[in-house]
């Protein structure tokens, strides 16, 4: 699921990560079944340019087509999907199902189609998904370079590798993008992140994801090259009303910056992005701990504005 070339720049063989039902996965474990043409052309068509941008930066990557990024980021988002229908919610009460049920990967459908799209030509009317590539600032420390963000029921995906942070909303036909919200990510498409701002950016895709009251609908033709038709959405107000108290707690845990840094007291949120004349915060990365100790003494709080 994560390639090979990933787990040996970081050095991942070593490593593990937890998924939301305490199942701790060794990466180079976290692997799902695959014919063996698809495989060869994932190895061959994607794999192959992927690690070659990456191995540039993030200047290589902006060169790549937004098409092969996302089907790079969808297949590893999907596979972890297929990987948790596996497992139990909670292994303590399995009547509670699995973490992803059959009725979720069926609602992925979509998402199965558009990954033929590596092996094969597929024709949309409308990319079905939204992609915002950001330049992200390197740590000095090796380990920190490389994360992701993957929350269960939300269909939002964020990676970041070296200085290349990448986040994904994989059906939402661009309906964040192209409409009011996507001004708001444009916003820092020229700007170098911190890579704690760059979450902030993973979490409030991923809530808007959650505030999303609405489906986007389309038809497929399988005709050769297969095509899938975007027909709209079902409003013309799409999200709910936005609760600072529910999005600190998405941001919570894609930072892992506790939950009381982000929420301070109510009416007060912690905006790492831009201060309160909406000018970009230029934060060193030395001022924000990349994945913080509860525990540590921090330069930056919510006390204490960048």
């Amino acid at each position: 699921m994560f390639p090979r070339w990933l787990l040996r720049r970081y050095d991942l063989y070593r490593h593990s990560f937890t998924l939301s039902n305490g199942s701790s996965f060794n990466y180079s474990r976290l692997t799902v079944p695959c014919c063996r043409p698809c495989n060869e052309a994932g190895e061959r068509d994607l794999e192959g340019p992927i690690s070659k941008a990456f191995r540039g930066g993030y200047e290589a990557v902006m060169r790549l087509d937004s098409r092969t990024i996302a089907l790079w980021c969808l297949k590893i988002y999907y596979g972890i999907r297929f990987k948790e229908h596996a497992l139990k919610r909670d292994p303590r009460r399995p009547e509670r199902g699995k973490i992803t049920s059959r009725t979720d990967l069926e609602e992925m459908n979509l998402l199965f189609m558009v990954l033929q799209g590596i092996r094969t030509e597929i024709v949309y009317s409308i990319e079905p998904w939204s992609v915002w590539i950001y330049k992200v600032k390197v740590p000095v420390d090796p380990a920190y370079r490389f994360s992701f963000a993957d929350l269960v029921d939300v269909n939002m995906f964020s990676i970041r590798i070296g200085d290349v942070g990448i986040i994904v909303l994989p059906q939402d036909f661009g309906l964040v993008r192209c409409n009011g919200p996507g001004d708001a990510f444009a916003a820092y498409s020229d700007k170098e992140l911190h890579p704690q701002q760059f979450n902030q950016l993973a979490a409030d895709a991923a809530y808007l994801d959650i505030l999303r009251r609405v489906g986007v609908t389309y038809l497929t033709s399988f005709t050769t090259p297969p095509e899938v038709h975007y027909t709209g959405s079902m409003s013309a107000r799409p999200w709910r009303e936005w609760n600072v108290e529910e999005y600190c707690r998405v941001a919570a845990f894609i930072s892992k910056i506790p939950y009381e840094r982000w929420h301070p007291k109510p009416g007060l949120f912690w905006n790492l992005l831009a201060d309160d004349h909406g000018n970009f915060r230029n934060i060193p990365i030395d001022e924000l701990p990349i994945n913080p100790d509860p525990n540590a003494v921090w330069k930056t709080g919510p006390d204490r504005a960048p």
